[in-house]
């Protein structure tokens, strides 16, 4: 019925994608973690991160940074000693850990600090506290963490709809430090693999601090001057 007709060669089909399961989620999901977790105990900080949920999330990005950086040191070392055949298979996993963690960095990270920041700038509408937002956050981790990254992605894409609005209507090169996503030579995945750490660094700083600012001016200003000059309309109470 399943197709199963015990054979050798489907046994030996079975065995092998057997042994690739393994062998990828050992490399792949065992090693980082246990590397994060041995850099999150030598930094004081594994105990907290284990009590929340998404914390392992965090631990597995602090293991993938430091094979990250042992392939790039290793690179190095091999390029040093003309190794060639290790420089080319430490450089190949250097630049695919280097476009998982920037990929991870654009689609998760980035969106939930916009949902956070968000939710920090909103916290007068509702009359809420940071502390009643990291209580939310230890008690239901994986929702409090979901509704973030939702509200920043919206934002996000908004914002980049907003952006290219304002394309159309001035002048090229007033927005050079935000990305232009019609631009026909603009290739993202290319990007990461040809730039260096350093530039997607800066390019990740500008982005952070034309959002952050943009979420002060859009959220955190209109509400302070709401509750400066109606202080009965603020804070809004959910009956």
């Amino acid at each position: 019925m399943l197709g199963m007709d015990g054979s050798l060669v489907f046994i030996e089909y079975v065995f092998w994608v057997a042994t690739l399961n393994v062998v990828s989620i050992t490399l792949f999901g065992l090693v980082p973690y246990l590397l994060g977790t041995v850099v999150a105990m030598a930094m004081g900080v594994e105990k907290d991160l284990e009590a929340v949920l998404v914390g392992r999330g965090a631990i597995l990005l602090i293991g993938y940074m430091v094979v990250f950086l042992l392939m790039g040191y290793g690179h190095t070392v091999a390029r040093f000693f003309n190794w060639t055949r290790v420089q080319h298979v430490l450089g190949i996993g250097f630049i695919i850990v280097k476009v998982a963690l920037l990929l991870a960095l654009e689609v998760a990270i980035f969106p939930t600090l916009s949902g956070w920041w968000i939710d920090i700038c909103s916290l007068k509408l509702c009359d809420s506290t940071l502390a009643d937002r990291i209580n939310y956050l230890y008690t239901a981790p994986g929702t409090t963490t979901f509704l973030h990254w939702l509200v920043g992605m919206v934002f996000v894409f908004y914002f980049a709809s907003f952006v290219l609005l304002l394309r159309q209507v001035m002048r090229p090169g007033v927005l050079w430090f935000l990305k232009n996503l019609n631009d026909p030579d603009f290739h993202p995945i290319q990007e990461m693999i040809t730039y260096s750490v350093m530039k997607h660094v800066r390019r990740f700083a500008i982005s952070c601090v034309v959002f952050g600012v943009s979420i002060l001016l859009i959220v955190w200003a209109p509400l302070t001057f709401i509750g400066f000059t109606l202080p009965g309309v603020i804070p809004t109470v959910w009956r």
